[in-house]
């Protein structure tokens, strides 16, 4: 998710980000070693920041949605890349991930939006109460979205619901609160976190009757929320050593995060092992943690039903 600075970010209410992702080589090994599961030659991706993979940046300059060239400089992209490649993580985004553990020979559609839509809202002073009333007219963006792919020819289609962002070092500086009941007992935003939720209920049950109605696709859910707030419960059981603090941002920043010291300005710096945070950014996930939410919607159980099922 962009920081709003989000105002000018993608969102499903107003745009779609639609990118491909050119495979590598190494799909080709996968199918190889006895891969199962749909065959596919491309993936499109409708998605914000968090699942871009690069279009933030044209011949390698910021876009519109650049936010002052920072996605463009060290350290985003040193964990994999080794180089800045407009991605918003130190290394890849999910989709990365799903086109490097498959032979592809048709096209998977992703879609994993919404985040920044009620993020605009609340930056610019909309109360949750307030951004809620909009989740149907966002939910309904999304869902029409998904079902003109559909009348267009698109068979497999994955929606992703939107993560728990009140855990996220962005939401936790901008809506700081010192009433401790606003805080769930992991440290996350309670009434955030519920707006998500609510939101990510009526994708969910929005998705069984377009289905019906589209009886030759085949819609796949992901749940990208409960993936996220599992490891925020017990990061440590998923490998990573914290969850609500940012990699790369201000140190000594509450959450290592300073909206207006964000990585990559200068200031910032960057912790020693990207890979034990789940947060690269304070507002993105870390490489390690795109890989861990691509295999649980590869092979579940964080996908319904899986991709590779």
């Amino acid at each position: 998710m962009s920081i709003g600075i989000a105002r000018v970010a993608a969102t499903a209410l107003f745009s779609c980000c639609c990118l491909m992702v050119a495979l590598p080589a190494t799909a080709a090994a996968a199918r190889s070693g006895g891969s199962s599961g749909p065959l596919y030659n491309a993936i499109f991706n409708f998605g914000d920041s968090g699942s871009d993979a690069g279009n933030l940046c044209v011949d390698g300059r910021p876009g519109p949605a650049g936010l002052l060239g920072i996605f463009t400089r060290l350290p985003y992209g040193v964990t994999y890349f080794g180089k800045p490649t407009c991605r918003c993580s130190d290394g890849r985004v999910n989709i990365d991930f799903l086109g490097c553990k498959m032979y592809l020979a048709k096209s998977l559609f992703v879609f994993q939006l919404g985040e920044n839509d009620y993020s605009i809202q609340l930056v610019n002073g909309s109360t949750v109460d307030e951004a809620s009333k909009n989740i149907p007219r966002i939910v309904n963006t999304i869902i029409s979205g998904v079902e003109k792919l559909m009348t267009l020819g698109a068979v497999d289609i994955v929606v992703s619901d939107i993560a728990p962002m009140g855990c996220f070092p962005f939401y936790l500086s901008m809506f700081e609160s010192s009433n401790k009941s606003d805080y769930d007992k992991y440290g996350c935003l309670r009434n955030h976190n519920a707006l998500f939720k609510r939101h990510n209920s009526f994708l969910q049950s929005s998705l069984p009757k377009l289905q019906k109605k589209h009886p030759r696709t085949r819609i796949m859910y992901a749940d990208l929320a409960s993936h996220i707030y599992q490891i925020v419960q017990d990061p440590r059981k998923f490998g990573f050593e914290t969850a609500l603090m940012s990699c790369c941002g201000k140190a000594g920043a509450p959450h290592r995060f300073d909206p207006f010291n964000l990585c990559g300005m200068n200031g910032s710096s960057v912790c020693h092992d990207p890979g034990s945070h789940l947060l690269w950014d304070g507002m993105h996930l870390s490489d390690t943690a795109n890989r861990r939410i691509a295999e649980g919607w590869l092979s579940g159980p964080y996908c319904h039903p899986p991709i590779l099922q």
